[in-house]
């Protein structure tokens, strides 16, 4: 199963034109670390088996018209918000390591019950439970330089980081539609072997307008980028 390391220090940069002199082994960055342990926090201070999986993977958001973000800061309303805080624009380039898809209770907008989760829609069904589709899109987003990133990776004179977004009602459509299409496609199996430009998309209903996602294939990734992003993040 796919995982995302998370690597202190920066990558050296990977050129594509290295790749007629060079094998794919001496293109790959460094591998990361099993488990990034911050300056301030010493292994001794761990107790037990930790890998890249206990380590939070930053969040990215579409900035809508409510929420604790935009409201303290209307700028990104209908932007893409790194990890809570960091203003991305409205356009962001990506690439996706891995989807986790999963069953959420379909329950009233607004509501503050906490929904239920299912792994199997069958065990919704037996549950008694209308519910509806979620994934979290683990992927690599283009960042920039002076963002001052951790986790952050230069491969091919782009800075990549890991992050993690989640999808429902119609941003799933507008995305793992596509890259489930695409896998089987282009991708050929592998959802890494391709990026994407993922736009901000202002839609209305009339009475009410919200931001969605939209996906836009780009292109293969260079073989050698591929293997620098395996050889990085383990994906």
């Amino acid at each position: 199963m796919p995982t995302v390391s998370f690597a202190k220090t920066k990558a050296t940069a990977v050129n594509p034109q290295q790749a007629q002199t060079q094998p794919a082994a001496e293109l790959a960055v460094a591998p990361a670390p099993q488990m990034a342990v911050s300056t301030v926090t010493s292994s001794a201070q761990l107790d037990g088996e930790f890998t890249p999986r206990d380590v939070a993977v930053p969040r990215l958001k579409l900035g809508q018209k409510t929420g604790a973000a935009t409201d303290e800061n209307p700028d990104l309303i209908g932007k893409w918000i790194f990890d809570g805080a960091i203003n991305l624009g409205p356009s962001v380039g990506i690439i996706v390591t891995r989807i986790s898809k999963y069953y959420m209770e379909d329950l009233e907008y607004g509501s503050d019950v906490k929904p239920q989760i299912f792994k199997k829609h069958s065990d919704a069904v037996a549950a008694g439970v209308l519910v509806k589709d979620v994934a979290d899109i683990d992927l690599l987003i283009e960042v920039p330089e002076d963002a001052d990133i951790p986790s952050a990776v230069l491969l091919d004179g782009k800075e990549y980081a890991p992050a993690r977004y989640t999808v429902q009602s119609s941003a799933y459509g507008r995305t793992v539609g596509i890259l489930l299409r695409d896998l089987a496609g282009w991708l050929k199996g592998d959802f890494a072997s391709g990026s994407y430009q993922m736009d901000s998309v202002r839609k209305t209903d009339g009475r009410n307008s919200w931001f969605t996602p939209s996906l836009k294939s780009v292109g293969p990734v260079p073989a050698q980028v591929r293997e620098a992003i395996r050889s990085a993040f383990g994906v």
